[in-house]
């Protein structure tokens, strides 16, 4: 009974319902331009492991905040130890990285741009998001990435490019 109270409280900080909210973003525009269900699934699964990591590290960064503020995250609460968290961050990265390069290998601009992604969220959960002029100009800024690296997948054309970068400043 521990040990399955142990693996809920693990699937509790991976935050499913978030990340799965987060890939809708993705997966419908990618479907209702292509209607092929294994093609959006492997340019989703990439996102998957990346959002999660991402999660989990946001909540391992800021466990005293939390054991203030939020008390029911696993992390905070210590129903999931800091090794743990830190073991789940590193296999959702790798993950998010193998399977990143095995699916957007044929398109360079697609994995450029996941890398970015990548590296700017982690960079905004380790570094920037106690800047909060910053925070915001982050936020913005991962936006415009994930509705460039849409079209990278669905080809909208140049007009996807400017909508972006008027919605980036309408976020800012």
């Amino acid at each position: 009974m521990k040990k399955i109270q142990s693996i809920l409280n693990i699937i509790k900080l991976m935050r499913p319902q978030s990340v799965m909210l987060m890939l809708l973003f993705i997966y419908i525009p990618i479907f209702m331009r292509t209607r092929e269900y294994i093609y959006v699934l492997s340019q989703v699964i990439p996102m998957y492991f990346l959002l999660t990591g991402e999660i989990i590290l946001n909540d391992y960064v800021d466990v005293e905040k939390d054991k203030i503020n939020k008390q029911h995250r696993p992390l905070a609460a210590g129903k999931v130890c800091m090794y743990v968290a830190k073991r789940m961050i590193i296999i959702m990265f790798i993950g998010a990285i193998i399977f990143g390069i095995m699916f957007y290998k044929k398109n360079i601009l697609s994995l450029l741009l996941f890398l970015l992604i990548f590296i700017v969220l982690t960079g905004y959960s380790l570094y920037i998001k106690q800047i909060a002029v910053i925070k915001t100009f982050v936020t913005a800024f991962v936006t415009l990435l994930c509705i460039c690296f849409i079209n990278t997948i669905i080809d909208y054309g140049i007009d996807i490019y400017v909508l972006s970068v008027i919605s980036f400043f309408y976020i800012y």
